[in-house]
């Protein structure tokens, strides 16, 4: 007989039990389980009781039979004794299994009892090691109509399977877990017994037929399968999140644990696109981002990404929505390549044309404004001080240098953190408001009755200063238009009417624009007299684009020159 040698163990190592409580008195609750590793050839033992003392629980295994007596054993094959603390459980391991074959009776045996006191029985089936490699070539043989049968049939006692009988589902599932959760071939009983628990996971996925069901049925399954429900977009979107999920693993007919990951983190990534706000919609396409990966991003698109900037993709793409994750790419790729091939717009005489970019940030007086005008917080922003007075993307070639650094240097303008400009980003109409009240060092108290302007947005105080000295309005009597690209016309109206508020006029001129006729009435005046004065141009196709939206370096150079000439 082979020495027994017990010590204490992580169940969690090895495979679920089933306890089974016998010959316990009603005041006294005991129970023994055990459970065979069959990739290290050991038996694992749990004896659990409420025992008030401690004791000493000898293990005795023994060839099944119809024993009932704690007293009487025949062919005793295995022994051994582990102390356990009063109301606890203890484990015990049972070494060299790989000579039994058949099933066993393991009893444990309390010292200091009396009568059936803490005493417990458990059975277990054992498969020789001999003949395991044999059972495992028939359940790899087994095509998807019979695998799970196949297992069912030879294993069903030794893995201590629930079931009375094999579900006819099973088979394809074990058969595609087979496939592509174990390339091909079940290698050990631990594999087909993990499958066998992943089968009921899935199943339980599959068959949920209501968003609370299939988010239950998620919480309860997600350890087994692998589903990381700490997923940002999983827990804030979690309804639309169950929805997609559950039209997708039936869609796709997914039926083994590769596909149910794979699912869920597609679901993810499109989750993601289609309802996080810009600013953290620019966190999928940022280098480090999990869903390039999932979403299929290449190294090629990633790099025009990053040319292109994520924020200014993110913003472009904030009422973008998909059900696939090649339309998603499709979109990503066809405005990066908008933005990094669109010519320079420079608004100036020299200019090849006007491109619109979408705003990144780097607004006006001295902050750089978040991706997102929707999530605004003053943590999010460089404050005037700490601008870099050279920035890494304005050489000494870039058409707006000059006018770019006389506002940095000033505080009325900043850059990025990352040390760029970024001139071809859009302003919107709060951006472009600040940078006018900075530069012009605006002062005038009003109140602030715009909808769409709460009284701890950033820029509530400067649009109050400038509704109040007569140089903006808003879009409608009600809304300022918060978040809107400011046109190149309106920028021409609110210079005018700022030059005016400081004493300085202009005279009206009949420059003429071969898109005249596209300037709206109210700011055709506006356009001829700083035009005439030299303060805008149009571009070399005779343009002048005014529904064009301004960008940073735009509103860079007419707000340096507008300045100086009041000076």
């Amino acid at each position: 007989m082979r020495r027994i040698t017990a010590i204490l163990l992580a169940l969690a190592m090895f495979f679920s039990v089933t306890a089974v409580s016998v010959f316990a008195e009603e005041d006294v609750v005991a129970s023994v389980t055990a459970k065979m590793d069959y990739d290290d050839n050991v038996i694992n033992i749990t004896y659990t009781s409420n025992l008030k003392y401690d004791a000493y629980i000898t293990f005795y295994m023994t060839y099944a039979s119809n024993v009932t007596s704690f007293t009487d054993f025949d062919n005793i094959i295995r022994i051994d004794q582990v102390i356990c603390k009063a109301g606890q459980s203890v484990d015990a391991e049972i070494k060299s299994g790989a000579d039994l074959d058949g099933a066993y009776d393991i009893f444990a045996v309390p010292s200091g009892t009396k009568g059936q006191d803490g005493k417990a029985k458990a059975t277990l089936t054992i498969v020789a090691e001999d003949e395991r490699d044999g059972i495992l070539l028939s359940i790899n043989q087994k095509t998807d109509t019979d695998i799970a049968t196949e297992i069912y049939s030879k294993l069903a006692e030794a893995l201590e399977f629930e079931e009375t009988s094999c579900p006819a589902w099973k088979n394809v599932y074990l058969y595609d877990m087979k496939t592509q959760d174990y390339s091909g071939e079940y290698k050990s009983f631990s594999d087909i017994d993990k499958a066998w628990s992943m089968a009921d996971a899935i199943y339980a996925l599959r068959n949920a037929n209501t968003i609370d069901s299939l988010a239950e049925a998620i919480a309860d399954n997600a350890n087994e399968i692998g589903l990381d429900t700490e997923n940002d977009d999983y827990v804030e979107f979690n309804e639309v999140f169950c929805k997609r999920f559950m039209e997708e693993i039936k869609k796709n007919n997914v039926m083994s644990k590769k596909e149910t990951v794979e699912v869920f983190e597609t679901v993810s990534a499109i989750t993601a696109i289609n309802e996080r706000d810009v600013k953290k919609k620019a966190e999928v396409f940022a280098s480090d981002s999990e869903y390039l990966k999932i979403l299929g991003i290449d190294k090629d698109l990633q790099k025009k990404i990053e040319k292109a900037g994520t924020a200014n993709i993110a913003r472009l793409m904030e009422d973008f929505t998909a059900d696939d994750t090649k339309t998603i790419v499709d979109k990503i790729e066809e405005l990066a390549d908008e933005i990094n091939n669109a010519p320079d717009s420079t608004g100036d005489s020299s200019s090849s044309g006007g491109v619109r970019r979408p705003s990144a940030g780097g607004g006006g007086g001295g902050v750089t404004v978040p991706t997102s005008s929707k999530e605004v917080n003053e943590d999010d922003y460089v404050k005037p001080g700490e601008v870099k007075l050279m920035f890494s993307d304005v050489t000494n070639e870039y058409w707006a240098k000059a006018p770019i650094e006389a506002l940095a240097t000033d505080g009325i303008i900043n850059g990025y953190e990352d040390g760029t400009f970024r001139g071809d980003n859009l302003v919107n109409r709060e951006e472009f408001v600040k940078m006018i009240v900075s530069a012009f060092d605006l002062k005038a108290d009003g109140e602030n009755a715009f909808s769409d302007v709460n009284s701890d947005f950033w820029a509530a105080g400067v649009i109050s200063t400038a509704v109040s000295c007569g140089i903006i309005k808003g879009v409608s009597d009600t809304e300022f238009g918060v978040g809107q690209p400011i046109t190149r016309q309106d920028m021409a109206v609110i210079i005018d009417r700022v030059l005016a508020y400081c004493g300085k006029s202009l005279e009206t001129g009949q420059i003429s624009f071969i898109d005249a006729e596209s300037i709206s009435d109210y700011a055709t005046e506006s356009v001829n007299k700083l035009t005439t004065a030299g303060l805008i141009n149009g571009f070399e196709d005779g343009t002048f684009k005014g529904l064009q939206e301004l960008t940073r370096a735009e509103a860079a150079k007419v707000i340096d020159g507008a300045r100086a000439s009041v000076k």
